[in-house]
C-alpha cells in the first residue's frame, strides 16, 4: 500500500448549504453528550441496574403480549413461521452469522491483518462496474437516493505491516483506498472520548471506526428528513461491518456513548459539516483467543 504525503486539502464549500437554523442541525446539537453529562449518568447507574430487572419495562405491544398467552384470541389470528428446514443453504450461512454477532467489549491486543481490514471496509465500497440508471457508483449499502452523505473516518491502532502504520485515516469507497490524515493513533485523547465507555478495554483493540455523516450532500433533496436518512444509512453500513468482522471471528462492540465534541476534535472535523453518528470498536477477542 502506498502511503500519500501530499497535503489534505480541505472540504469546498457546499454549493446548497442548510439555513442555519435548520431542525436537523438543532436536533443533532441537543442530543449530544457533552464532559458534563458523563457525571450524571454515572449518578444514576445502580438506578438504571434497577430498571433493566424491572420486567414492566419490558412489556412488548399488547398484541404480542396476547398472541404469547394464546393462539387465536377475538380478530387475533396467529400464525406459526417454519423455522430451518424449509431454507436454502446460503440462507442459512448467514443466518448463523447473524445468530453469532454479539458485542465484546473485551480485547486481546492482537492485530488485524490488512486483509481483514479490506474486507471490513468493502462494507461501503463501490461496486465495479455498477451505476444507477443516472450513472451514479452504487456501494454495499443502501442509501436514500444514492447519495451516501457517509464518511468513514478509523484509527489504526497498532501499526499493521511495515506498509501500513498506525495512524488516523479516511477512507475512500470509490477506489478502495486509505487517506493518512495522522501518523500517530493518538490513543491518549481517546481516552477524552471514549473514557465513558468504562467497559470496553478499547486501547486493546486493532482498529476504531467512525461513522461521521454529511448532512449537506442529502439534505438539498430531502430537507430535515435527510437527517433521519443518515442514521437509518449509518445502522445499515454499521451491521454489514459488525456482520463481516463475525465471519472472520473478529470481536466487536457498537459504541453510542462518546462525547461528540471530543471526537471531531480528534479526527480533525468541524461540525455541522460534519457529524459523528457512530463508533464501532474492533480487535480479536481476549477471551476466545480469535
Amino acid at each position: 500500500m502506498k502511503k500519500k504525503t501530499k497535503k489534505i486539502l480541505s472540504q469546498p464549500e457546499s454549493p446548497l448549504p442548510l439555513p442555519s437554523s435548520s431542525l436537523a442541525e438543532i436536533f443533532h446539537e441537543n442530543t449530544k453528550i457533552r464532559k458534563f453529562d458523563i457525571e450524571f449518568f454515572e449518578s444514576r447507574d445502580d438506578y438504571v441496574k434497577q430498571l433493566l430487572m424491572n420486567q414492566y419495562l419490558h412489556f412488548l405491544s399488547w398484541r404480542t403480549q396476547l398472541s404469547n398467552t394464546q393462539r387465536n384470541t377475538g380478530n387475533l389470528t396467529v400464525y406459526t413461521l417454519p423455522r430451518k428446514k424449509e431454507l436454502k443453504k446460503e440462507t442459512l450461512n448467514l443466518l448463523k452469522i447473524i445468530k453469532k454477532r454479539r458485542s465484546i467489549r473485551e480485547f486481546s491486543g492482537e492485530n488485524i491483518t490488512l486483509p481483514q481490514l479490506s474486507v471490513l471496509l468493502q462494507a461501503y465500497a463501490a461496486m465495479p462496474k455498477k451505476n444507477d440508471k443516472l450513472g451514479l457508483k452504487l456501494r454495499n449499502t443502501p442509501s436514500a437516493g444514492a447519495l451516501y452523505p457517509i464518511e468513514i473516518y478509523m484509527t489504526i491502532m497498532r501499526d499493521i505491516n511495515s506498509k501500513l502504520s498506525a495512524g488516523i485515516y479516511s477512507y475512500n469507497p470509490l477506489n478502495h483506498s486509505l487517506i493518512q490524515l495522522a501518523s500517530s493513533s493518538g490513543s491518549e485523547k481517546i481516552n477524552e472520548f471514549l473514557a465513558p465507555q468504562a467497559e470496553t478495554n478499547f486501547q486493546k483493540s486493532a482498529v476504531i471506526f467512525y461513522i461521521v455523516g454529511s448532512l449537506k450532500r442529502c439534505s438539498w433533496k430531502y430537507g430535515n428528513r435527510a437527517y433521519s436518512y443518515m442514521l437509518i444509512e449509518a445502522g445499515h453500513l454499521a451491521q454489514n461491518i459488525l456482520l463481516l468482522g463475525t465471519t472472520m471471528n473478529l470481536s466487536a462492540c457498537p459504541v453510542v456513548g462518546f462525547i461528540c465534541d471530543e471526537v471531531s476534535n480528534y479526527l480533525g472535523i468541524s461540525e455541522p459539516e460534519e457529524m459523528v453518528l457512530y463508533i464501532l470498536v474492533v480487535g480479536k477477542g481476549a477471551k476466545s483467543g480469535n
